[in-house]
């Protein structure tokens, strides 16, 4: 952002003026080595071309809650694992749709909830819930109706000792892309994790039964 460029204006029910920036551009998020190291690029070159959806469609969402990258990180991890599973093209494409598009739903939950610092109580817990079905919503409306991709979607917060027979590959995968996204972004109430760190809490949950551990294998394989 441009610290120069903006403008303070008005906003109803708001006491004080707040200010608006013009964004000139973006860094990428699979530059930052720190997240995506130099063997994952290696081995998964093209990053960029494996994800054929409009930034648009995310941004919003990752603007509000502080997570900007976060879908596109959690889609080319999940892309890299599904393809040292051996998984098909076909199937491939589907787990970087829904990697992409699972947490869009989010945008519809209460801000002072997706930036939240600490533990959710019950009730945060049930609202924060909501943004699965929000995600499905979404991801309909806007033409990706795959069934394949809507059942990732739906499952991708189910815990794997619990729902293992209902709960797909793809999900399975995009579960564990999307906690070592989370972990190593920056958000509003904490500085990103290191990829060790990360890592070692996912292996962690996989004990715990959280997440499969066959997939977080693969996973802790490429990232390293």
């Amino acid at each position: 952002m441009k610290i120069n460029e903006y403008e303070k204006f008005k906003l109803k029910g708001l006491d004080k003026p707040i200010s608006l920036y013009l964004v000139k551009g973006m860094k990428n998020v699979l530059d930052d080595n720190k997240r995506i190291n130099e063997n994952f690029k290696k081995r998964f070159d093209n990053l960029d071309s494996i994800i054929d959806i409009p930034d648009d469609l995310i941004l919003p969402t990752e603007v509000i809650d502080g997570s900007l990258g976060h879908s596109k990180i959690t889609a080319v991890i999940s892309y890299g694992i599904a393809s040292m599973m051996g998984l098909s093209e076909s199937e491939k494409k589907d787990i970087v749709t829904a990697a992409f598009l699972q947490d869009v739903g989010k945008i519809a939950i209460s801000h002072h909830i997706t930036a939240r610092k600490g533990v959710l109580d019950d009730l945060e817990y049930k609202e924060m819930a909501k943004h699965v079905e929000e995600s499905i919503t979404f991801t309909k409306m806007n033409g990706f109706d795959n069934p394949n991709v809507i059942n990732i979607i739906r499952h991708h917060h189910d815990n794997y000792a619990i729902n293992k027979d209902k709960m797909p590959l793809g999900a399975r995968i995009t579960a564990v892309a999307d906690c070592y996204s989370a972990l190593t972004s920056w958000r509003p109430y904490r500085e990103s994790w290191d990829r060790s760190a990360a890592l070692n809490v996912i292996k962690r949950e996989a004990d715990n039964g959280k997440f499969d551990k066959d997939v977080v294998n693969v996973a802790v394989e490429i990232l390293s």
